[in-house]
């Protein structure tokens, strides 16, 4: 792979050659800097994959420490700084806006899943003592089973509408198993404990819905802005 990889931007007024990352370079568009490097080996191998994903986020975290930055996927390349002037100086006033809008922001992940073991499930039945009996008893398991799913749904539902309600906007990703959620949240930077102490208040409800949850973060608000940046592509 040749030519230069954009990590992200941050703003003119933060950029400053003596306080970036080492090794990384930028290009000036008007309202905002695009921080580069030299493109590395093609990301083919799961090595250099691997390898690549770390050193951008290293980079993106660092700047996302000294303040506002817009990060771009893994793997955004152009031949040349020519090039990249060409294909994004005219975006330059939009670029700045969707850094404006996420300046104050970061991202969390929450996972849910189902408990391992779902909760307060009652004994095992006696042995049927009639095909009807039989029949009888498999509705029940099955009806326990459709309640506990829609209480779960309704949970879920429930979840969402509080954290609109909190200001959290969030995004879904793919779920980690059936029956599971995983979300983007962005909240404002340094809210991470806050979130996580208000999630802590509703965990009788997630146990009794049989869910498991977890928070991990904070991170550079990745997600949103590739929300930001598709649009603008789009």
């Amino acid at each position: 792979m040749t030519g230069l990889a954009l990590h992200g931007f941050v703003s003119p007024d933060g950029w400053s050659a003596a306080a970036a990352p080492p090794a990384r370079c930028a290009v000036v568009l008007g309202g905002v800097v695009a921080l580069v490097s030299e493109a590395g080996d093609a990301l083919d191998t799961p090595e250099t994959a691997q390898a690549a994903a770390l050193a951008h986020h290293a980079l993106i975290s660092a700047w996302h420490r000294q303040g506002p930055v817009l990060p771009v996927r893994l793997g955004t390349v152009f031949s040349s700084e020519a090039a990249l002037q060409t294909a994004l100086a005219p975006k330059a006033a939009q670029l700045r806006a969707a850094l404006d809008a996420l300046a104050d922001k970061e991202e969390m992940v929450l996972t849910i899943v189902p408990a391992a073991r779902p909760p307060d499930l009652p004994p095992p039945a006696a042995p049927a003592a009639t095909g009807a009996d039989w029949l009888r008893a498999r509705k029940a398991v099955r009806d326990r089973g459709q309640a506990r799913q829609t209480d779960r749904q309704q949970t879920l539902a429930g979840l969402q509408d509080a954290l609109r309600a909190q200001g959290v906007a969030s995004l879904a990703a793919p779920a980690p198993r059936e029956g599971g959620s995983r979300w983007h949240l962005l909240i404002a930077r340094d809210d991470g404990a806050g979130l996580d102490r208000w999630l802590a208040a509703q965990a009788d409800r997630f146990d009794a819905a049989g869910l498991d949850l977890t928070l991990d973060g904070p991170w550079p608000p990745y997600r949103f802005a590739a929300e930001i940046l598709e649009a603008l592509d789009g």
